[in-house]
């Protein structure tokens, strides 16, 4: 949309930039037409439970999504330590201002370097383990065991340039996927990294702080599709405090265990740590379970 390039996208009204960020299928849902002969689907095959009841309470609240799978596609025995869990925060926030992101100085992309950095540690520590590293390499039946989605163009192109200089290059575009959030509709990875990039204090005051200052992030329809292209394990990179509350990162960080629906006790915070590298110091990046 030529709106959405100029600067009259600033001063827009809210609700002109709701119907603007609107999918087609989503204004075809809501006509008389849609209402009387659409039907939604209320079992899903790709996410495992916890994955699946996080987007369906997100995301779908009128709407339970049944899962349809509860077997892994990755044997349990394979997965390193901290894998074993389906859904994971590296939350990036004890950085301060080395965790915010920066604008990209030839356009308004977007890139993170921390959250880049804490990526390919992520990546490095579990392909040291040997079992994973053999079913990652011998699997024939994904494009790619892993994927990372990131919500900019820069910062996909930040972390494939840091892969392939580390010694996972060989396995960029093979085993492991990085795409932007955009070219990630309709395809899925058993594991899957979120790069959030945002990280700011620019947003509004609430609860008497500066919120994030999202940008495309408050679109439901791109987080949706980002954490929902998990089929096993999920793991999201970045800030987890200072969201809206009502906005769709707000919500997911919202989002509270549910121990008696787990198939195992998930403690609230994973012992060890990750060692960021940025601009020479060595930042440590706890590892923490946000949710489920």
């Amino acid at each position: 949309m030529r709106l959405k390039s100029s600067n009259a996208w600033r001063t827009a009204p809210e609700s002109t930039k709701r119907e603007v960020k609107r999918s087609d299928l989503e204004r075809v849902f809501t006509t008389e037409y849609g209402r009387f002969a659409g039907t939604s689907l209320k079992r899903q095959y790709r996410m495992l439970p916890p994955i699946g009841r996080l987007v369906s309470e997100v995301f779908y609240h009128d709407l339970k999504l049944e899962p349809g799978r509860l077997d892994p596609e990755i044997d349990p025995s394979c997965l390193p330590p901290n894998l074993d869990r389906p859904l994971l925060w590296l939350d990036t926030d004890k950085l301060g201002e080395r965790g915010y992101e920066r604008v990209q100085s030839e356009g308004y992309s977007r890139v993170n370097q921390a959250e880049a950095n804490a990526i390919v540690a992520l990546l490095e520590k579990w392909i040291g383990h040997a079992a994973f590293l053999e079913w990652l390499t011998t699997q024939k039946k994904h494009d790619a065991g892993i994927g990372v989605i990131c919500m900019y163009a820069a910062q996909r192109d930040l972390i494939r340039r840091l892969l392939m200089r580390s010694a996972l290059g060989h396995l960029v575009g093979h085993q492991i996927r990085v795409g932007t959030v955009d070219s990630y509709q309709g395809k899925e990875n058993p594991i899957t990294i979120v790069s959030l990039v945002r990280n700011n204090v620019d947003g509004a005051w609430e609860d008497d702080r500066k919120t994030v200052q999202e940008g495309f992030l408050s679109t439901p329809n791109r987080i949706n599709v980002a954490v929902s292209r998990a089929m096993d394990g999920l793991v999201i990179v970045g800030a987890r405090s200072r969201w809206k509350k009502k906005s769709p990162v707000g919500r997911i960080t919202a989002t509270r265990p549910n121990t008696t629906t787990m198939p195992r006790q998930v403690p609230k915070a994973l012992s060890g740590s990750l060692i960021s590298r940025e601009r020479g110091l060595s930042v440590a990046l706890n590892i923490a379970v946000s949710f489920r």
